[in-house]
Parts: C-alpha cells; sequence; structure tokens
C-alpha cells in the first residue's frame, strides 16, 4: 500500500513537472507570436506593443506561477548552489535596490564590448545581476548591521 502511494506521488509530481513545462512553452510562443503580429504592424501604438512586456501581464503571471511550482519540487541541492541561492536569498531586496543604478553601466558595457543586438539584453541583465549582487553582498561583509537594516 505504501509503495503504491509513493508511486502515485511520483506521477503526481512528473504530470505537475509537465504542465508546468507545457505552460511555459505555450506562453513563450503565444508571446512570440503575438508580439511579431502587433510589432509587424506600423499603426501599431506604444501601448499596444509593450502589452507583451509588462509585469501585470496574464503571461507573466502564468509563467511565474509555473516556475513557482516546478521549483517548489527541488528537494536537495549540492551544498555550494544551497549556499548560494541562501545568499542571494539574504541579499534579495538589495539587488532590487541596487539594480536600478547600476543598469545604465550594464548598457554602456553591451556597446563598448560591441555584443550583437540579439545578445545585448541578457547579457546586460545578466552583468547588471552579478554586478548588483556583489555590491550587496560586499556591503553584507563590510557592514552587516547596517546593510540589515538599509537593504533588508
Amino acid at each position: 500500500s505504501s509503495s503504491c502511494a509513493i508511486y502515485n506521488k511520483e506521477r503526481a509530481h512528473a504530470r505537475e513537472g509537465r504542465v508546468c513545462l507545457g505552460g511555459q512553452r505555450y506562453n513563450f510562443f503565444s508571446i512570440r507570436d503575438r508580439a511579431r503580429a502587433v510589432t509587424a504592424r506600423p499603426d501599431a501604438t506604444e501601448r499596444q506593443v509593450e502589452l507583451f512586456f509588462l509585469y501585470c501581464s496574464p503571461n507573466v503571471v502564468a509563467m511565474t506561477l509555473s516556475w513557482f511550482l516546478l521549483v517548489r519540487k527541488v528537494r536537495s541541492l549540492p551544498a555550494r548552489l544551497g549556499a548560494l541561492l541562501a545568499n542571494l536569498t539574504k541579499c534579495g531586496l538589495g539587488v532590487y535596490m541596487v539594480h536600478y543604478f547600476v543598469v545604465g553601466l550594464g548598457y554602456r558595457l553591451v556597446d563598448v564590448l560591441s555584443i550583437p543586438v540579439s545578445l545585448r539584453i541578457p547579457v546586460a541583465a545578466v552583468c547588471v545581476f552579478a554586478a548588483s549582487w556583489a555590491v550587496v553582498a560586499l556591503f553584507y561583509k563590510w557592514r552587516p548591521g547596517i546593510v540589515r537594516w538599509v537593504m533588508g
């Protein structure tokens, strides 16, 4: 009876994983296709074009929910990755607060490095994230008492 329950639980986890990945795939391709259709129209307004990139759009909510459900299933991590994620959790609010000041540097960096247009945003995003996290982590090492109250 207990082996049957374990088997059913594993099947449920696998099914949820397939649903989450399927939802991600659907959202990605539907956003891509609809965004292409709208941006190809010369009479499209700025509001119509930006609809697919808003944080409060239904697609973003659906993708966030599916990622949450996937990540929730993670049970064990390597010790180093767990420590890294714990540090990111501690620094999360600070990273959010600091990234505003670092975004301009990220854009300048990709311009100076002449990165292809299709890679500029992802490269800038990774650089801004890494720099913001590094700044906050350094502040935590330098002034942990003050930073805890200022950056969370």
